[in-house]
């Protein structure tokens, strides 16, 4: 396959920059300025994969794509566009067919090629899956030439059937079930005795599918041809599972007589390709999330540093006082739920400790349910395998995963907390498709609540998917889609079990680390408190791309007694530095915003202080508080980090713990 690709684009700048990208890659690619244009280009030769941008004059992507899947079910489709919102990624991947959804400008190169190898990936599959199709339909062909042989050796034809493990039926032409081998006996729940008192098809198939296996089954007997489809089967205690059918009409003596075929369970081939398109879906919104998310908590800062400053001095008895201190608590409860979206987003990769889980668990649940009318019961062991994991993410799952539960039962109740070890051999063991074998710790929530009901347990862990009303304590669709995201990071599986009106399970497996050494995390520390400050008239440098961020940190260290000198970037934050190194007024202490817009960041400006002075004081801060630099910011030449929204008292810490620092 030549993975042909092409790309349309209304701007010549960026199709030229895209089509040097992907040359150099050794795709062969074609170029299009509008919609017209790349669709007769498609109908003179076929592609694998266009790249189109959504607003262009005359045709716009998203009617792009639908011609072009019209003429080519099966091309992969990426979008990208300069207005990046979650309704246009929502139209482009669920309405549209898009496999992705990409925003202009494309700073990562590496994430667009990574984008287009999975979409090419899966056209190869899709290719490769109506290659299987093709596949089956020749061997039944071969099944039928055989025919005539089997029912001349019908004893060997029945044991030989009954060996072999696939579903094997055969029915009259009224659609009466005559032969089921034993394989089928079995899936099914049924007997012979079963089969011959009166089986029929609709025993064992599900009911939503039976008109539609009805209109197939008799196009195949007009037309005397054989089909492979999907539909779902159904047990005799009324479950049902996913299967690809193969039916073939039988004639004797040019009369219809009945139905023969094979039916596959397709059970973990549904459940693999369901997982693959979730954490798709996870990982592009991820990446808007994490761009939204660390925008927001520049917005955030400005608002809840400037309601701290009005309030800094007002009485608490004034009018106003109440008004911000309002406004204050909801500025707190946005900055937890941007915390989340910088969780489920490609960012916030765990920072590994060996962690007493127990404790953990114990502790983070406890904290979770105080003021609740839940109450946890708790089945612990004290002898758990440490765990290799980020205590204040796995401490933020546990957290949502209660809060679910609590939510579940709004007049009261029980959440049942367990931990246990468990190692896992053996498929018949395995509680999760493509779990691998081990050692395991498992965790396991139990509410009272009313459970989910069937038809929704495919979407609970979509983002903003909720079975509960939106608004104050309710639910927003964010808890388990952040959980399952959290536990993914940490190589842990996640299982969902529901039952109107029992109520809801939810599993967690992570791998148990190795047996030495001790725990050196057990749970998040507590702040210590009373400790006085750096003293007064400290000379500081901030550096920050956002003038009312700056503005605000200049006001706030003011304010605590510090003479302040503000950058707008790292390569001014570096010159202004060395212009007081050589004037003799050296800086105590330099803040540095971790991202700047179109220049030089926290990250480049430190390497450049460390150059002028190795013992420099530096605090890193950045909207994207799980950044690898945020979390190591001692390996990157800082003294301690701040995560945006920041209030007083950590802005005082955070000066505190860099000017202690040695």
């Amino acid at each position: 396959m030549d993975n042909r690709i092409l790309l349309i684009d209304d701007e010549p700048d960026i199709l030229s920059t895209l089509e040097m990208t992907l040359t150099q890659e050794a795709y062969p690619v074609a170029t299009a300025t509008g919609g017209e244009a790349a669709l007769a280009l498609f109908r003179k030769q076929p592609f694998d994969l266009v790249i189109t941008d959504m607003r262009m004059p005359g045709m716009d992507g998203v009617e792009v794509i639908r011609r072009v899947k019209a003429l080519d079910p099966d091309v992969a489709v990426i979008m990208l566009t300069g207005y990046a919102t979650l309704e246009n990624a929502v139209t482009v991947l669920r309405n549209a067919g898009a496999f992705d959804y990409l925003a202009k400008p494309l700073e990562d190169i590496d994430e667009l090629l990574m984008v287009v190898e999975k979409a090419l990936e899966k056209r190869r599959l899709t290719l490769e899956n109506r290659a299987l199709f093709k596949s089956l339909k020749e061997k039944e062909a071969e099944l039928t030439r055989q025919n005539q042989v089997l029912r001349e050796s019908e004893k060997k034809y029945r044991e030989l059937a009954d060996s072999l493990p696939v579903n094997l039926f055969e029915t009259d032409a009224k659609g009466a079930l005559t032969f089921l081998n034993h394989f089928a006996l079995e899936r099914f729940q049924y007997t012979r005795e079963d089969l011959a008192k009166s089986l029929h098809v609709r025993d064992v198939l599900d009911e939503k599918q039976w008109e539609k296996t009805q209109k197939d089954a008799r196009k195949r007997i007009d037309e005397k041809s054989s089909e492979t489809m999907e539909s779902v089967a159904k047990r005799k205690d009324g479950t049902t599972f996913p299967v690809l059918v193969s039916i073939h009409p039988i004639f004797r003596e040019n009369r219809f007589s009945g139905l023969r075929g094979f039916a596959l369970d397709i059970t973990d081939r549904e459940q693999r390709l369901e997982e693959m398109i979730r954490m798709a879906k996870l990982e592009s919104l991820g990446t808007l999330a994490g761009g939204i998310a660390h925008d927001f908590n520049n917005l955030l800062s400005i608002i809840l540093g400037n309601i701290e400053l009005a309030g800094w001095n007002m009485a608490p008895e004034k009018p106003s006082a109440k008004a911000l201190e309002v406004a204050m608590e909801g500025c707190l409860s946005a900055k937890e739920l941007t915390a989340q979206f910088i969780t489920f987003s490609k960012g916030g990769a765990p920072q590994m400790r060996k962690t007493d889980i127990g404790v953990l668990l114990r502790n983070t649940a406890t904290l979770s349910r105080s003021g609740s009318n839940v109450n946890c019961v708790y089945s612990i062991p004290k002898d758990l395998p440490f765990v290799e994991l980020d205590t204040q993410q796995m401490g933020q799952a546990i957290q949502n995963l209660i809060q679910n539960a609590i939510e579940s039962m709004p007049e009261g109740g029980t959440v049942h907390v367990f931990a246990e070890d468990l190692t896992l051999m053996g498929k018949e063991q395995l509680p999760i498709p493509g779990i691998p074998e081990g050692r395991y710790v498992k965790l396991e929530f139990q509410d009272e609540g009313h459970g989910i009901p069937e038809e929704d347990k495919s979407k609970v862990f979509d983002p903003y998917f909720s079975t509960k009303a939106r608004g104050a304590q309710k639910g927003m669709g964010m808890g388990l889609t952040t959980a399952l995201s959290i536990v993914k990071k940490h190589n842990g599986f996640m299982l969902l079990e529901s039952n109107v009106p029992l109520g809801s399970t939810v599993a967690i497996y992570l791998p148990a680390a190795n047996h030495d050494g001790k725990a050196v995390e057990s749970g998040p520390e507590a702040p210590v408190l009373g400790k006085e400050g750096p003293s007064k008239g400290l000379k500081v440098l901030v550096m920050d791309d956002e003038r009312l961020l700056r503005e605000l940190a200049e006001e706030m260290l003011q304010r605590l007694g510090y003479r302040v000198e503000t950058a707008g970037n790292g390569t001014e934050a570096v010159e202004i530095y060395k212009k007081a190194l050589d004037a003799a007024e050296p800086f105590d202490l330099v803040l540095l915003d971790l991202t700047v817009k179109g220049g030089p960041g926290g990250k480049e400006a430190i390497k450049g202080l460390l150059k002028l002075n190795p013992d420099v004081k530096a605090i890193v801060i950045s909207g994207y508080a799980d950044d690898p630099v945020m979390s190591n910011c001692e390996e990157y030449g800082f003294r301690t980090a701040l995560s945006k929204p920041f209030l007083k008292t950590s802005l005082e810490d955070a000066v505190r713990k860099a000017m202690d620092s040695e």
